[in-house]
This record gives structure tokens, sequence and C-alpha cells, in this order.
């Protein structure tokens, strides 16, 4: 598994469907303001990979983005 860590902070891949709803649900509090939305979800949440930026000493998930992989660039 990649991690980087800069200060308190560590970014690592998503692993798990655990580490995609907590992206989901911290997606859905920075878009739609409210924690009890819908999952802020997608069709790309299958097809891209996930980074998670979290708080080294809470745990908290403080940041999160994906990534969508190309595989020859005519996507």
């Amino acid at each position: 598994m990649l991690s980087l860590k800069k200060g308190r902070y560590r970014a690592r891949f998503a692993e798990t469907a655990e580490d995609i709803g907590a992206a989901q649900a911290l997606r859905t509090l920075a878009f739609r303001g409210d924690r009890e939305a819908e999952l802020d979800a997608d069709i790309f949440d299958d097809i891209c990979d996930h980074v998670l930026v979290e708080d080294q000493r809470s745990g908290d998930l403080v940041c999160c983005f994906r990534i969508l992989p190309l595989t020859g660039g005519q996507e």
C-alpha cells in the first residue's frame, strides 16, 4: 500500500468499500452540506482510484479525491 506522510497528514489509496463510503460521506458533506443527505455516489466511483487524506493524530478523513487511470490516452 502506498502511503505518503507530511506533517500531521497521511495520504493513501482507498482499499475497502468502507474507505469508498467514507470518501462519499465526506463529498456529501462538502457538496451538499448535510451529513444526512443521500451519499454523493456516481459511476466514477467504480472506475477511479480514490485517494484519502487523513489526520494521523485523530484518524479523521480530511480530504479525498479521485484519479481516473487511462490506459492509452485514447479514452
